[in-house]
């Protein structure tokens, strides 16, 4: 079953997410993580599942992305469905490559809709790398611990790049953008970012700092 926001849902977020005036950051980016991870209450298989999969050869590399990976370096976003970038062995098209996940998944009693594969009812979307940037982004994911297992995620440096980058550079994209860079939880390192849009011919926003 795939579990959807309901009003109920989004009243227990307003209770979790209090106003700056009544809680610190770090309370709120907490309660926040709370609140996201208690709509993935399994969230644990699929960490459990992409470790399969990797042990298996049919991914070389992963990392969480899109707007669950925001979930960890800032105030939740609503997302009911999880994007896992992955680096694949060399196939002759990022299509077909999708094959032998699919395959595993259906062996594994996971059912396949569409482009998401649920495990544990949980939507997740696996996603080949479709280019340098993205690549750079799995090849250098931060590795966290979540509930004593460790997780790969993009960076926040990378995420804000990666959708910074036409055509993913959506109108909803650059307001996760603008939450990142005031983000205090997510601590850029500008420099860095900076190098990252250099390299991959990306316009460079200026820190929020800097914008007023």
């Amino acid at each position: 079953m795939v579990m959807r926001a309901t009003p109920v849902m989004r009243a227990v977020a307003r209770r979790l997410l209090p106003s700056t005036n009544a809680a610190t950051t770090a309370t709120r980016f907490a309660a926040s993580r709370e609140y996201t991870f208690s709509m993935f209450p399994r969230f644990l298989d699929v960490i459990e599942a992409i470790n399969e999969m990797q042990a298996l050869g049919l991914i070389t590399e992963y990392a969480i992305g899109g707007a669950m990976a925001q979930v960890f370096w800032d105030e939740a976003i609503p997302t009911f469905d999880i994007d896992v970038l992955v680096l694949m062995p060399t196939r002759s098209s990022a299509l077909t490559s999708l094959g032998p996940i699919y395959e595993w998944a259906r062996g594994r009693g996971y059912d396949v809709r569409g482009e998401h594969t649920l495990i544990s009812g949980i939507p997740v979307q696996f996603l080949p790398a479709p280019d340098a940037l993205s690549t750079e982004a799995v090849e250098s994911a931060r590795t966290l611990d979540y509930q004593g297992h460790p997780l790969r995620v993009v960076s926040p440096e990378h995420l804000i790049a990666i959708w910074s980058k036409p055509p993913a550079n959506s109108a909803r994209r650059k307001e996760r953008v603008a939450k990142l860079r005031e983000s205090e939880a997510a601590d850029l390192d500008e420099d860095l970012l900076s190098d990252i849009m250099e390299r991959h011919g990306l316009v460079q926003t200026p820190p929020p700092d800097a914008q007023r």
